[in-house]
């Protein structure tokens, strides 16, 4: 019942049910390969999300600086121009909702929550009640300061418009490699 106003005379893209099935598709594999497999593989995950996290800003400064960027035009660019100020949120047109604090405090929720993940995989360690610990509160540190350095290094350099507009504007901005990009967000909900 929750849900009948988000299906409601909505239509699905085609990409968008392929690219979802493909995805249920791969995760069953991974359940059926088992989650011993998948740990082993984290590390290679691990280094495409790092790879793609690092690709996302260093194109954001090449966005901004005129360099060599992604599929952004050099339009696009917006270097300090009236980034600061009163927030201005706006309606959006799809969902009609306009966001608020506690809207854009749940995106940021998962970051935090998500980490914990890590503490199912404690049975590798050689010390789990001083490792998970700290290890915790490193990762935290890391994600927060992963959002801010994002939030502030796109909020500074991509135009206003194009970071509302533009579906997937982390993967457009990215140097040197677009595709990679989009394997690394997958990579992270994989690993």
């Amino acid at each position: 019942d929750g849900f009948r106003g988000v299906f409601d005379g909505y239509r699905w893209p085609m990409r968008t049910v392929t690219t979802a099935l493909g995805l249920m598709l791969v995760l069953a594999t991974i359940v059926r390969v088992g989650v011993k497999q998948v740990n082993q593989a984290a590390s290679v995950f691990l280094g495409v999300v790092i790879f793609s996290v690092v690709s996302s800003l260093v194109g954001c400064v090449l966005l901004a600086s005129g360099g060599p960027r992604g599929d952004l035009a050099k339009d696009d660019r917006n270097v300090l121009q009236g980034g600061f100020g009163k927030a201005r949120y706006r309606k959006d047109d799809a969902t009609n909702i306009t966001p608020d604090f506690r809207f854009l405090l749940s995106v940021f929720y998962p970051s935090v929550t998500g980490i914990m993940a890590g503490s199912n995989r404690s049975g590798v360690l050689a010390s789990a009640s001083q490792s998970i610990p700290t290890g915790t509160l490193a990762a935290i540190a890391v994600t927060t300061t992963l959002y801010l350095v994002v939030v502030w290094l796109f909020g500074l350099s991509i135009d206003r418009d194009v970071l509302y507009d533009e579906e997937g504007v982390v993967a457009l901005v990215a140097w040197p490699s677009v595709p990679l990009v989009k394997a690394g967000i997958v990579c992270s909900t994989i690993g």
